[in-house]
């Protein structure tokens, strides 16, 4: 993270020199990421919020989708799972509204972690669910549904049906699996 700072940074200082060229979208949301790895919440709120005051009133709901989802991450970081849940809450909401599919497995996921942190199991469950779902309209892009079938499970498991979860992970694991054996080479 550290190292990835200083090109972020030179990318959003000839953005903001340079009225021509656009607003530096993935440096800002790279940089909020960064900031979140290396511990500097503080820092990551800050910009995660300015980018979000940037984007009051515009129709760039895929944008406002990706910052609360970053600031839903922060806020877990720091323990604040009330806002973590209100974050990704939104990320889902904006991503629902676009039909963008992958936003909704991705924050969905995250929102049924929060959830299930808070011991809010119903809630948990739907929002799982909602993002499983959303996963089976982008078949092409599995690699969220491992990830969301161990949350479903765990989540099922505390519910106190074992078998069921059993089957989840099963599943997963299957997912993973043929993953593995069907990438087209060893980096993928």
């Amino acid at each position: 993270y550290k190292e990835a700072l200083t090109p972020l940074n030179q990318a959003i200082k000839i953005a903001q020199s340079n009225p021509e060229i656009a607003y530096p979208t993935i440096a800002i949301y790279a940089k909020i990421d960064a900031l979140t790895g290396l511990h500097h919440y503080e820092e990551a709120i800050a910009l995660a919020n300015a980018s979000l005051a940037r984007l009051q009133g515009t129709p760039y709901d895929a944008h406002k989708s990706q910052v609360y989802l970053s600031r839903g991450t922060i806020n877990k970081e720091r323990g604040d799972w009330k806002a973590a849940i209100a974050d990704y809450q939104q990320s889902v909401d904006f991503s629902s509204k676009i039909s963008n599919y992958r936003g909704v497995t991705d924050a969905g996921g995250l929102l049924a972690q929060a959830y299930q942190h808070n011991g809010n199991l119903p809630d948990a469950l739907a929002a799982i669910n909602r993002a499983i779902d959303a996963n089976t309209k982008i078949p092409d892009e599995l690699y969220l549904v491992p990830r969301n079938l161990a949350i479903k499970a765990e989540i099922i498991e505390k519910m106190g049906h074992a078998k069921e979860a059993e089957g989840l992970y099963q599943k997963s694991i299957a997912l993973v699996d043929g993953m593995i054996q069907h990438a087209a080479t060893t980096n993928i």
